[in-house]
């Protein structure tokens, strides 16, 4: 809750994983090394870059805000981990804030240009993402649409479980 308040810092590092990143095994390595950099760094996360393009964070899909729409990256065939919070965000919580989602890969540069920046997985649920490698996404705060985004997550998972 503390986090969510001011954001959190990511790194970005290269990602090597194996082609199947969909395939949630036990050979998680390249994973773990990237959150043990993170740390290192003082960072909540990393990101991995492939072909200069953000994928996802070690454990959580990574979206922005930009021109009034949501950017992720692409859910294609062995791209990234199938990720439910992203799924949500993806076909509900989006249209409840009448946002479109778009699955179009982008560059670190481009997120740091966003409005908003934001990681979605089972255990950080929505959390604003403040910098990337030091620098401030928008003025380094957490911004509107996330706010509501994690106010609708809450929601959403209090009705599904009366």
């Amino acid at each position: 809750a503390e986090q969510r308040k001011t954001g959190v810092n990511l790194i970005t590092v290269p990602d090597e994983r194996a082609v199947k990143c969909e395939l949630n095994t036990l050979n998680r390595l390249p994973e773990i090394l990237a959150k043990n950099k993170a740390a290192i760094g003082k960072c909540y996360d990393a990101l991995f870059v492939r072909d200069e393009k953000i994928t996802e964070a070690t454990e959580a899909a990574f979206m922005i805000v930009k021109d009034e729409l949501l950017w992720t990256y692409p859910m294609k065939l062995g791209s990234v981990h199938q990720n439910v919070t992203r799924q949500l965000v993806k076909e509900k919580l989006a249209a409840t804030l009448d946002m479109q989602v778009i699955e179009k890969a982008f560059t670190k540069e481009f997120a740091l240009e966003a409005e908003e920046a934001f990681l979605c997985g089972y255990r950080c649920e929505i959390m604003p993402v403040a910098k990337i490698d030091r620098r401030p996404v928008a003025d380094g705060k957490p911004g509107k649409v996330t706010l509501q985004l994690q106010t609708a997550f809450e929601e959403y998972i209090r009705e599904q479980t009366k």
